[in-house]
């Protein structure tokens, strides 16, 4: 199966962004004296928005916080990670080529929990702009990953594109929130980049690296050959 569009989540697979997210979680948990492993970042916070990681920190942990704590403590980790991309941001390995390639056979489009404010800039820093029909940001949709919503927004604006019917769409995601969201919204999705295979395993392929993914490589994962 070729897609004729791919919906992207830029958050870790195409910027370079983890190490900036879980020190931003930090950042604003190191009041409560909370300090956390590889394995519950991953299944708490990895791929998550703040609000959720927060959440799930705070109910694992049993911290007696209530919803204006929860949202104190949203607002400063968002703070954070925004000051840390106002910084630079690097890609991910190899995703400039990867996007350049992809871009020439397919309409991409970003779907992230990122903020477009905080995207744009790097975006055009790294003359990648030109990659995107657009970008659907946090702040776009009614609900975050994994509601559907974001998604569902993302295929009717591909709709608009082209003129009324988005055609054979795939997602790309890192993480549980956003391959349950495109799961949701109907669209099959491919898991790339570092994650538990627990997580991986959710999705319908998945690949190490953006840099590995072409066109072909697209087609096999989707509709692998018969054994």
């Amino acid at each position: 199966m070729r897609p004729d569009a791919i919906l992207v989540e830029l958050d870790g697979i195409v910027l370079d962004t983890f190490a900036a997210r879980r020190q931003a979680l930090s950042e604003a948990l190191r009041v409560h004296q909370v300090e956390l492993t590889d394995a519950e970042y991953w299944d708490w916070c990895a791929g998550w928005p703040a609000a959720r990681a927060i959440e799930a920190i705070a109910r694992e942990r049993r911290l007696p916080l209530d919803a204006t704590d929860l949202e104190l403590l949203r607002l400063r980790a968002e703070r954070a990670l925004t000051a840390s991309l106002g910084k630079g941001t690097i890609l991910a390995d190899g995703a400039r080529s990867a996007l350049e390639r992809l871009a020439a056979r397919h309409r991409l489009a970003g779907v992230t929990r990122l903020r477009r404010a905080d995207v744009a800039p790097i975006l055009e820093l790294a003359r990648l702009e030109h990659a995107f029909a657009f970008v659907i940001g946090a702040e776009d949709a009614t609900a975050d990953k994994p509601d559907p919503a974001p998604y569902h927004l993302a295929v009717r604006r591909l709709g608009r594109y082209r003129g009324g019917s988005s055609g054979t769409v795939v997602a790309l995601e890192n993480g549980a929130a956003g391959i349950r969201s495109a799961q949701a919204a109907g669209l099959p999705c491919i898991a790339v980049g570092p994650q538990p295979a627990h997580i991986a395993l959710e999705a319908s392929a998945y690949v190490p690296s953006l840099a590995m993914l072409d066109t072909a490589t697209l087609a096999t994962l989707l509709d692998p050959p018969h054994q």
